[in-house]
């Protein structure tokens, strides 16, 4: 039999008995929690993990790495160490999400809002970042090895030099120019 969850006004509907033990770990979250106005949404990561996530919701350590998290709200969402290596979190809203020495090595941050984020010490080698918002996100110390940073928004120069390797970044011409480093949005583009 298929294995379903459900919401419906706030309150966990479904069989709970068709889940094993470590699913219920897994995806129950505090029962205290359905009486806040937050949405859950029931989320299938990968071919073999289902998660309940919600923004504000406190994934520290969470391995979710190749996870498919596409178009979702994990605003204030908890994410320390976390292993997101590989996932696609494009178009996520992660504003003021703790990131701290989150492992994103090439994690598709495409068009996500990470403004306020905290991602410090945190791994975004080969990460795509293009056309995402940092708007008073730390990423101070975070490593931007061949991360993608071209078409940002709210990032400022000094940010970027506050992280490691972040000469080592691709950014827009103007960008790279302002930075004092070759262009290698031509490189990039070759990729």
């Amino acid at each position: 039999s298929r294995k379903t969850i459900s919401f419906a006004m706030g309150q966990f509907t479904g069989a709970q008995s068709e889940w094993s033990e470590e699913e219920r770990l897994l995806l129950m979250p505090d029962p205290h929690d359905f009486a806040t106005d937050v949405p859950w949404i029931f989320k299938r990561v990968s071919s073999n993990t289902n998660l309940l996530l919600r923004s504000g919701a406190d994934l520290r350590r969470a391995q979710l790495s190749g996870a498919a998290l596409s178009e979702i709200d994990l605003s204030q969402t908890v994410l320390s160490w976390a292993n997101l290596a590989g996932a696609d979190l494009s178009g996520v809203n992660l504003t003021g999400a703790d990131l701290r020495r989150c492992d994103l090595t090439g994690a598709n941050l495409k068009d996500c809002n990470l403004s306020n984020a905290d991602l410090w010490q945190s791994n975004l080698t080969d990460a795509n970042c293009e056309g995402s918002t940092f708007t008073n996100a730390i990423i101070e110390n975070a490593v931007l090895l061949r991360t993608d940073l071209r078409n940002v928004r709210g990032l400022s120069d000094e940010q970027i030099k506050s992280a490691e390797q972040w000469n080592q970044a691709f950014y827009s011409p103007e960008r790279a120019e302002r930075l004092g480093i070759p262009d290698r949005h031509k490189e990039k583009a070759k990729d």
